[in-house]
C-alpha cells in the first residue's frame, strides 16, 4: 500500500493472516515492512513539543487484533501494535512503540450498547513526532483539538460510550440509511514524556 497522512508518507507490504479458532473468538495478525518519510514539524511558539527535521523512519510493524464474544449480551476486543526502528533500517529515528486496547462491550437490548475501552501506549527512543501518542485524536480524547502541546511519549486512557439506534431501515427515492445511531460519551486520558512523573502532569 502507498498512503500519505498525517505528515507521514509511506509504502508497506504487509502480510496478514487470520487464526482458526473456535466460534465466536477471532485472531488477525498482520506483518508490515514500512519505507517511510516524515516531515518536518510546523513552526509553534507554544509546543512543548521539540521540533524535528525531515527524515526516513523505517520501520518493522506488528498487529494483532483479536475479539471474543461469549453467549450472552457481552463482547470483549483487543488490539496490540508493536512497532520498532533502527539506524539499521536505514532510519534516522531509533524507537520502539507499544500500545494495547481492550473494549468490553454491552449489549443492554437490541438498540441499546454500552462500551468501555481502555488504552496504553509506549514509546521508548527517540521517535519523530508523528509517531508520538495524541491526547487531542478522535482515537484518544474525542473533542479536544489536534496540538503538539497534547504529543507525548506515553499515553494511558479510558472512553465510555453509549449508544442508542434511533430508527433502522429507512428506504426513500432521496435517502437511504440501514440505521441512525445517537451517542453519548465522556473520555479521560493521559499524557506524559519519558522521565516525567505522570502524577506531576
Amino acid at each position: 500500500r502507498r498512503t500519505r497522512i498525517g505528515g507521514r508518507d509511506f509504502t508497506g507490504l504487509a502480510f496478514s493472516w487470520q487464526h482458526d479458532l473456535p466460534d465466536r473468538a477471532s485472531l488477525y495478525s498482520t506483518l508490515e515492512f514500512r519505507k517511510e518519510h516524515v516531515d518536518a514539524t510546523p513552526p509553534t511558539k507554544t509546543a512543548s513539543a521539540t521540533l524535528q527535521s525531515p527524515g526516513d523512519v523505517n520501520n518493522v510493524n506488528l498487529l494483532e487484533e483479536g475479539f471474543l464474544q461469549p453467549n450472552g449480551p457481552t463482547y470483549h476486543s483487543l488490539i496490540l501494535e508493536l512497532e520498532h526502528s533502527q539506524k539499521s533500517y536505514g532510519s534516522d529515528f531509533d524507537y520502539s512503540l507499544g500500545r494495547v486496547a481492550l473494549l468490553n462491550g454491552l449489549q443492554l437490548s437490541y438498540d441499546h450498547v454500552l462500551e468501555l475501552e481502555l488504552i496504553r501506549g509506549s514509546i521508548d527512543g527517540t521517535a519523530p513526532i508523528q509517531k508520538k501518542f495524541l491526547l487531542g485524536d478522535p482515537l484518544v480524547l474525542r473533542g479536544y483539538p489536534r496540538t503538539l502541546n497534547l504529543v507525548s511519549d506515553q499515553l494511558m486512557a479510558a472512553r465510555l460510550d453509549y449508544r442508542y439506534v434511533f430508527m433502522r431501515g429507512i428506504h426513500g427515492r432521496e435517502a437511504q440509511l440501514d440505521k441512525l445511531t445517537g451517542f453519548i460519551f465522556t473520555d479521560m486520558g493521559k499524557g506524559w514524556n519519558n522521565g516525567q512523573d505522570p502524577a506531576d502532569v
